[in-house]
């Protein structure tokens, strides 16, 4: 009598499983440091605006703008650098987009790097 094995999903597909779950974890850690990266930035750069504008808002309030209005004009300002900044990296991420599998494999050929792995994944592009 031959032997036979009995393998689960889990088991028959563990290189794939693998690959995502080293995915999940890569994305985590990457939404992570972009997260604070982008908090910390933003905070420094606002900073900056409000300390070099120290004289414009004591020249605000000596004509009598009350503070919420001041906080109101640097809200203000806060969202519309923020809108710019996401309709332009928007714009930037979507050409990103649309050229990664040409760097992925310039990446290969210059460097043998490959983000891909096409022997774990039923298809041969970057998605």
């Amino acid at each position: 009598m031959e032997k036979v094995t009995v393998q689960s999903w889990k088991d028959y597909r563990r290189a794939f499983i693998a690959a995502v779950e080293k995915e999940q974890t890569v994305m985590a850690v990457m939404f992570a440091l972009v997260g604070i990266t982008t908090v910390f930035i933003i905070f420094v750069v606002f900073y900056m605006i409000v300390s070099h504008k120290s004289k414009d808002i004591g020249i605000l309030k000596s004509i009598g703008v009350s503070n919420a209005n001041i906080i109101k004009l640097f809200s203000g300002f806060a969202f519309l650098l923020g809108l710019i900044g996401s309709v332009v990296g928007a714009i930037f991420g979507w050409l990103f987009l649309l050229k990664i599998n040409q760097m992925e494999d310039w990446l290969f050929e210059h460097f043998k790097f490959q983000l891909w792995d096409r022997t774990v994944y039923a298809i041969g592009d970057i998605p």
